[in-house]
Order: structure tokens, then C-alpha cells, then sequence
């Protein structure tokens, strides 16, 4: 006997976005719920699955039907490994028996160590800049760094492919949102040549590294059109930090220009390891955004083990070159 059985109905994430003000605004909340619970959904396939050791090289899960299976770490943002480093976990260990697990307060009140200053001080050493401040996450980080920049009467310029929070600091900004095709340059000096004369705040925004395609932004040539037009350039090198270029410096490393980029901004939560995130540029750029990032002033500082383990990080990266050397090799055998 053949057994007939209805397609599954693809849904998409999208189905369930916010409406367009003619529904009650549960109603997508209520639709997505409905929509898992009729039947499974292939997208949702191997999501949330919990770990149960750390995100090795080597670790485990918990699948769907409640058994353990030992795996080998393809998902992990932690390029280096170094969240089970030694010296990492012993950092933070210590800082932990010594601050406490949290900070209790935002940076500019009572929320500092020692060891937040001296991360941002190595950060800015590792960058080469002169001063870098700390936010709670990357995420954050972006929108408070471009929202305290730009504002209405600006234009923020970005490569289409960004990643979402600096699309979303762009708009909290209030500044005209310009978009440019990934990686073209050529439509990029179309977009500044046809800005008004009298709009002089103008800020080009690039991933140093695409999350989704892994390419990198030419940064060789944006940096020179940036200054044709003046422009200031800021590079969210999430990705690259501690993975491109000759001592994993990042995308503008790869390209020779770390002391041409105004604004560099990146994440520890990607080969670091952690969480948080980091803008490092000017003395003069880290003094500001400190008093007018809302998203550092008004968040609770990083609690001091994830301070500890990711100076250790950065104080690893400058000490042993085979960590970056190690994963290049790994790269080039897969």
C-alpha cells in the first residue's frame, strides 16, 4: 500500500516579523507558536542544542532524543580554542576569587578594575592606536560607537552586507542611511560623489571580514576614496581579529593600512573567545565615547574573569605566533 503524506509547509522566519499595524501585535508571537506546534519546521533542525562540556575542539551535546553524542566543534566562533586555554581559565579563575563573578555598576560609576584598563591598554598596543575603550558586547558596541559619531545631518554609508547592529546604530543615529553593493568601490565613489557639498559628517562603515561569505571588505581602495571625499572609516573587524593577516591583526593588517582606519572596532567574542566588545582609535576618539556612548555609559561593565581571560587572550596572541599559525594550518587542510 502507498502512503500518501502531506509536503511539510516551509516557514520562514520572516512569515512572523512585525505587521504592518493592522493586527494586535501578539499576533505574530501567537502565529509562530501555532506554526511550531502543527508540525516541525526543516529550518529548525540542530538549533539550541545544548552543550554539555566547553566549546572545544572536541565536546559534547544533548540531542533532541535526550542522548549524549561526543562531536567534533564546527560551530563555534572560538577560531583559537583559547576558551579552554590554561592560562585563560586561570586568569579567570583568579580575577574571579578576587573581584567577584560581576561588577555591579556601569564603568564611569564604580564599575572598573585595574584590569579593565590594562585590556583596553593592550588592545590598543595589540591595534596599534593610541586608546580603546570596552563595551558589554558587540552588539552594543556598534551602536553605541556609531550613534555617539553620527546624528541628523550626517550620512552614514554602508556596505550592503553589514552586519545588523550597525545597521541599527546607523538608524538610532538619526543620520541619512546610505547603502553601497557589497564590496564595490565603484558604487561607493557614485554614493559619495553625489552627496551635497554641505554634508560634511560622513562616516563609511565596513565589516573587515562578512560573516556569511567570509570575504573581506577592499579596504586597500576604500581608505583613499574616504579621503578623496572626506570621509572618516570605521571597520567592524569581528571576524578578522585574531585570524587575518601576517600576526592575526585583522583585515586592515591584511591590507597595511591598521594606522589609516579612524574608527576599528571588533568583538571578544569571536576568537577571543568571551564576550564584549571593543573600539579602539584616538585618544581623543575614546575620551568621547566615553561620555557620549550610551551603550557604554549606561550598560554595567564586563565582569572582571571575562576581563582577565580575554587580556590573557590578547597577551597569548602577542606571545606565541603558532596559535594564529595553527589555525591557518587547519584551514589550509580542510
Amino acid at each position: 500500500m502507498t502512503v500518501i503524506t502531506a509536503p511539510v509547509e516551509i516557514r520562514h522566519f520572516e512569515d512572523f516579523a512585525a505587521g504592518n499595524g493592522e493586527a494586535d501585535i501578539f499576533r505574530k508571537v501567537e502565529g509562530l507558536n501555532e506554526c511550531l506546534h502543527e508540525q516541525a519546521q526543516p529550518c529548525m533542525d540542530g538549533l539550541g542544542l545544548p552543550l554539555l562540556g566547553p566549546p572545544a575542539p572536541n565536546t559534547s551535546i544533548l540531542d533532541d532524543d535526550g542522548r549524549r553524542h561526543d562531536v567534533i566543534m564546527l560551530g563555534s566562533n572560538s577560531y583559537l580554542a583559547l576558551t579552554t586555554h590554561p592560562r585563560v581559565v586561570a586568569a579567570a579563575k583568579e580575577a574571579c576569587d578576587h573581584y567577584g563573578y560581576g561588577m555591579g555598576a556601569v564603568p564611569l560609576y564604580a564599575g572598573n578594575t585595574p584590569l579593565h584598563r590594562e585590556l583596553e591598554e593592550t588592545l590598543a598596543l595589540f591595534l596599534g592606536k593610541e586608546d580603546a575603550i570596552l563595551f558589554p558586547c558587540g552588539y552594543s558596541g556598534n551602536v553605541g560607537v556609531i550613534s555617539a559619531l553620527c546624528g541628523p545631518g550626517d550620512v552614514v554609508i554602508n556596505d550592503a552586507a553589514n552586519h545588523a547592529s550597525i545597521f541599527d546604530g546607523a538608524r538610532l543615529s538619526g543620520a541619512e542611511i546610505k547603502v553601497f553593493l557589497h564590496r564595490n568601490v565603484e558604487h561607493l565613489e557614485r554614493v559619495l560623489r553625489r552627496l551635497p557639498d554641505d554634508t560634511k559628517g560622513r562616516l563609511i562603515v565596513t565589516d573587515g571580514v562578512f560573516s556569511m561569505d567570509g570575504d573581506l571588505a577592499p579596504l586597500d581602495r576604500i581608505l583613499p576614496l574616504a579621503q578623496k571625499y572626506g570621509a572618516r572609516v570605521m571597520v567592524d573587524d569581528a571576524h578578522g581579529i585574531g585570524v587575518v593577516g601576517p600576526t592575526g591583526r585583522g583585515t586592515p593588517e591584511h591590507f597595511g593600512c591598521l594606522a589609516e582606519v579612524d574608527v576599528l572596532f571588533g568583538t571578544l567574542s569571536k576568537a577571543p573567545g568571551a564576550i564584549g566588545g571593543y573600539c579602539a582609535g584616538s585618544r581623543e576618539l575614546i575620551n568621547y565615547l566615553r561620555l557620549y556612548a550610551r551603550t557604554y555609559f549606561f550598560s554595567t561593565a564586563l565582569p572582571a574573569p571575562v576581563v582577565a581571560g580575554a587580556l590573557e587572550v590578547f597577551r597569548l596572541l602577542m606571545e606565541d605566533p603558532s596559535i594564529h599559525d595553527d589555525l591557518w594550518r587547519n584551514v589550509v587542510y580542510l
